[in-house]
């Protein structure tokens, strides 16, 4: 802190650390903003939520923004909603992955290579969250798309219903 000058910008990606708290060990005149990227930035793919004190300017976030641009999206939201956001953002990699993990699974039991499983599962799921970004169209309508009534699909998301997938 005491090596920072007035009209700095701190970006803190600490899990639990608030902007009271940045507050408290900033000096006067230096921005703080809270951050919670996820894994996906590892690759340019990720979402980082960010929640600025009230006292940043636009211009100030709009640094923040564009140095993180390399990483994937932002979204600016209320430290209020940091909490949520980090468990649907931040978590939610490990939930794709566990159903792709079971996908492939799934494949490699029915007689595919397991690099064969994997290359069919993680398209689908580059496919599938492609298509999200990119129609722009509601989850529940590109399933719908995809799910012939009776068919294999209808079967497989019932029985992920009646387990309980949604809680």
């Amino acid at each position: 802190a005491p090596s920072l000058r007035p009209g700095s910008i701190v970006l803190c990606l600490a899990l639990g650390v608030s902007l009271a708290d940045l507050a408290a060990a900033l000096p006067e005149g230096v921005a703080a903003i809270r951050g919670m990227p996820n894994t996906p930035a590892r690759v340019g793919q990720g979402m980082t939520v960010l929640s600025p004190a009230d006292d940043v300017t636009d211009e100030q976030l709009q640094r923040v923004r564009d140095l993180l641009a390399p990483t994937g999206g932002t979204l600016v939201l209320p430290e209020s909603q940091q909490g949520v956001a980090t468990a649907l953002s931040g978590s939610a990699p490990a939930y794709f992955y566990l159903v792709v993990e079971a996908l492939v699974d799934a494949g490699v039991a029915r007689g595919l290579t397991r690099a064969d499983a994997l290359a069919l599962a993680s398209q689908a799921a580059r496919g599938a969250g492609a298509m999200l970004v990119e129609t722009g169209e509601e989850a529940a309508m590109l399933r719908a798309a995809v799910t012939s009534p009776g068919g294999s699909t209808a079967v497989a998301l019932a029985e992920l219903e009646a387990h309980g997938v949604r809680h």
